[in-house]
């Protein structure tokens, strides 16, 4: 149920002294008031011929709430005819959220006694309900062929604008919009982006975001089997090399030259929605390589991405320690294992101390003497956000840090 006052033309809660000088009645208020409508002199249908308040079938001054409870109505019903999935609780929202603070009343929070949420808006409610439902669909990888970009439940004008990697086609001004990559050689994020605008209401701008042209990776992350990262270790397995690419993708070939480029030493295919790899080659000596990364999409195959890694001998590393984390992200409680880097568990005589800071540097836990490899933290009622475990054992600080949810 929602309550309606009425207005006056004036833009007031109607009242034997409003503008419209019908002094014999006002329209009731107070918290129970949910919005207005205007309800003066309202234009509306008549009974026909004799039988009605005029001679003809229409008539010009039906006053009252009774006139500003089915203005309301209708804006109601016309947001049902433009989507007939929403609930009602949802076309009331829109109703309260589009109405116009009128009145020169005091809102607190949006509402006022005399007027509720305020007078309903009738195009203010369909562009707010637009708002909610318009896409933009269209392929995520855009080439040299023109696409379009489609958008849906469009209402009033439209003003399309793009990335620089793209090139017009056409469609400017209507829902479907053509573009293609400005060339064969173009690769990297693209979108576009629709305004539209109604009258004097604030424009609704939707963007779609999407990879034009073949595929490169500009980053990649290496790891090793020893929990480290930035270089790789010809002692152990487990070296793995993450080249994040958050679009549609066939394969992604991964391969390891000599430094100066000249000689593939070992190569590799992933497909589909692989975006890491473990090199399983363990021939090569301690020196620097190049790992390279190059894409293949619908668009074509990309350059190749190749970046100096260092392989080294990580059995140098023997009787230092390292800290394994689980889970992380944690929720209520963290285990920490300390942990030596030649596998082996650390002495039965050796002690460690650690302490667990926010990321301001605020200690949030601290224990002494732990005998075990491993302990446990309770962060049950921690803030969310970025924590850091120091470590202390024979003379060595390990630090790691872990996401608290």
């Amino acid at each position: 149920m929602i309550a309606v006052g009425a207005t006056s033309m004036c833009d007031e809660r109607k009242s034997p002294t409003s503008c419209d000088g019908e002094d014999w009645w006002g329209s009731n208020y107070g918290p129970e008031v949910d919005l207005a409508a205007p309800g003066v002199e309202i234009y509306t249908t008549d009974l026909s011929g004799t039988d009605g308040y005029v001679s003809g079938n229409y008539m010009s001054y039906f006053s009252g709430t009774s006139a500003a409870c089915p203005n309301t109505a209708g804006v109601a019903a016309l947001l049902l005819s433009y989507n007939p999935n929403f609930t009602q609780q949802q076309v009331f929202d829109i109703l309260k959220s589009s109405a116009d603070e009128v009145g020169n009343y005091t809102y607190t929070n949006g509402r006022c006694n005399d007027l509720g949420y305020g007078r309903v808006n009738a195009h203010r409610a369909i562009f707010d309900a637009a708002d909610d439902m318009m896409t933009i669909s269209g392929p995520s990888v855009v080439c040299t062929s023109d696409v379009t970009f489609e958008l849906n439940n469009a209402i009033d004008t439209i003003t399309w604008t793009k990335s620089n990697n793209l090139a017009y086609v056409s469609g400017q001004g209507t829902n479907e919009y053509e573009v293609e990559a400005i060339n064969s050689n173009v690769s990297g994020n693209g979108w576009v982006q629709a305004e539209i605008r109604s009258g004097a209401l604030q424009p609704i701008v939707i963007r779609k975001n999407f990879w034009v042209g073949p595929p490169y990776v500009d980053e990649m992350i290496f790891t090793n089997g020893i929990e480290e990262e930035g270089f790789f270790c010809t002692s152990h397995t487990g070296n793995e090399v993450e080249y994040p690419f958050p679009h549609s993708f066939n394969y992604f070939d991964i391969k390891v030259s000599n430094i100066s480029g000249t000689q593939v030493l070992y190569s590799k295919r992933e497909y589909y929605s692989n975006t890491s790899t473990e090199l399983d080659y363990s021939a090569l000596s301690p020196d620097y390589y190049l790992v390279g990364v190059q894409g293949n999409n619908s668009c074509g195959t990309g350059t190749w991405n190749d970046t100096e890694v260092e392989w080294m001998d990580c059995l140098f590393m023997e009787g230092m320690y390292y800290l394994n984390l689980a889970p992380n992200p944690v929720t209520t409680e963290i285990e920490i294992e300390i942990m030596q880097y030649d596998g082996e568990p650390i002495d039965d005589n050796i002690t460690w101390d650690v302490e667990v800071f926010d990321f301001s540097m605020n200690l949030k836990s601290k224990s002494n003497k732990i005998y075990s490899n491993k302990h446990k933290v309770s962060t049950h009622s921690w803030k969310e956000g970025i924590y850091v475990i120091r470590a202390f054992i024979d003379n060595e600080i390990i630090t790691k840090k872990f996401i608290k949810e």
